[in-house]
């Protein structure tokens, strides 16, 4: 069965093959397996190395539509469960861009629920962003972020990033996963933090500063993502 996704790309999700298609072109992923996963997660999961966790598409565009500082990718996360938490992605933090604070990014939710968690670098805060379909979320300048699907269906989401800074991946392995766990029955703290304060929880879309507009037709408006290459013009919002 195949599940088509309301955006300029026409994507589509194959679900039985799990592939993404844009503009009829099938798509080819990075993969992400559970051999990957399996050092960010707070209890053993069993299972075969080599299954695919999550798919990310980098750079995904239209012929003749230019990226050149900014980059588009789509991410998709099968409805999976890691023992007793719900599928998602690893989780990083963004290296620092010239004015001293960390690149922020933005996601949209294409199909499906996502959970944005969000924990500061400092460790004084940790957010809970729940976005459905339509809704973008900002990861601000400074904050790591983790992606969970809650839900029994795929996560399709985009991202827009500075085109090219690394992720730094290395925090989150040291500590086996964010600094709480989303498991099936609610939050629990990863013992390998200190003092973290309790999640925050919020809705996207009481936060969403880029209402209106396809985060890809936004991505290509002279302008309209500036911060993302200068995270000195971005106000944190959460």
């Amino acid at each position: 069965m195949k599940k088509m996704i309301e955006s300029c790309l026409e994507l589509e999700w194959n679900r039985e093959r799990e592939v993404l298609s844009a503009l009829g072109r099938e798509l080819e992923p990075d993969v992400r397996w559970l051999k990957q996963v399996r050092d960010f997660v707070q209890h053993e999961v069993k299972g075969i190395n080599f299954t695919p966790q999550y798919y990310m598409h980098r750079g995904v565009k239209r012929e003749g539509d230019e990226w050149r500082e900014l980059r588009y990718d789509v991410t998709v996360l099968p409805p999976r469960h890691l023992g007793d938490e719900y599928n998602k992605t690893v989780g990083h933090y963004h290296p620092a861009a010239a004015c001293g604070r960390s690149y922020p990014e933005v996601y949209e939710v294409l199909a499906g629920e996502a959970h944005y968690l969000l924990q500061k670098k400092d460790l004084t805060r940790f957010v809970v962003v729940k976005a459905r379909r339509g809704d973008k979320v900002v990861v601000p300048p400074d904050y790591g972020h983790v992606t969970v699907n809650p839900r029994n269906e795929a996560l399709v989401m985009s991202n827009v990033t500075e085109a090219s800074f690394k992720s730094e991946y290395g925090n989150y392995e040291a500590k086996k996963g964010a600094a709480y766990y989303e498991f099936c029955n609610g939050f629990k703290k990863n013992p390998l933090y200190g003092g973290v304060p309790e999640p925050e929880v919020m809705e996207a879309a009481a936060l969403d500063e880029l209402k209106g507009k396809e985060l890809y037709l936004l991505g290509l408006e002279k302008g309209a993502l500036r911060f993302l290459l200068d995270p000195a013009e971005y106000e944190e919002r959460i």
